[in-house]
């Protein structure tokens, strides 16, 4: 015999079930992610990673931090934003770097890396704009990714990550996160890759 409590435990329950399958169709803009690559979201609500200069081969002056936030809405869905943003100081001693035009077609990438598999996705950050003023002759560039996304849907609103780096093309998608992750910030010239930045996911 259901008691008024079970009953309404019972109508809370079907309600929530319901609303979850209710999936939002995509809008303009917005990617489903490849059919077999399924968006795994952490058990954290909060993933960073702060990324600092590396490699001694260079005296870089630059920064930057990874930001992967994912909520519950009163719908049901996931919905979460992963954003990259980096800022480099021009002229630099990494190659791609040495003068404003070579700074605004720079090619900035963030490559994930765990162990012991190595790497799993690379993000291709959008150039933004340079800050001037910062220091006698000097000026500040700014790259930055930005990923909205919706359980299985992503928008690409600055950059693009791509999540299958052994399928031909990019595969667009959430690099899966875990703590500890290696993230490496670099500048690709003539397929060259020079790291100058890195930082782990905590």
């Amino acid at each position: 015999m259901l008691t008024a409590r079970r009953l309404l435990a019972l109508v809370i329950a079907f309600a929530f079930t319901t609303m979850s399958g209710m999936a939002a169709a995509p809008g303009d803009g917005w990617l489903i992610t490849p059919p077999d690559f399924t968006v795994t979201f952490p058990y954290v609500d909060t993933m960073v990673a702060d990324l600092k200069t590396c490699c001694d081969d260079y005296d870089v002056k630059g920064k930057g931090r990874m930001l992967a936030t994912y909520w519950h809405d009163m719908d049901g869905q996931v919905r979460g934003k992963f954003t990259i943003n980096t800022v480099v100081a021009v002229p630099n001693k990494v190659e791609g770097f040495w003068t404003l035009r070579d700074a605004m077609d720079a090619d900035v990438r963030v490559m994930f890396m765990r162990k012991p598999d190595g790497e799993f996705a690379e993000c291709y950050l959008a150039f933004q704009g340079f800050d001037f003023g910062i220091g006698k002759g000097e000026a500040v560039a700014r790259y930055a990714l930005e990923l909205a996304i919706e359980n299985h849907h992503v928008k690409p609103l600055k950059g693009v990550c791509d999540v299958e780096l052994f399928m031909h093309g990019i595969q667009n998608g959430v690099p899966e996160l875990q703590f500890n992750d290696l993230l490496k910030t670099m500048n690709v010239v003539d397929g060259n890759k020079t790291s100058y930045m890195k930082g782990f996911c905590e």
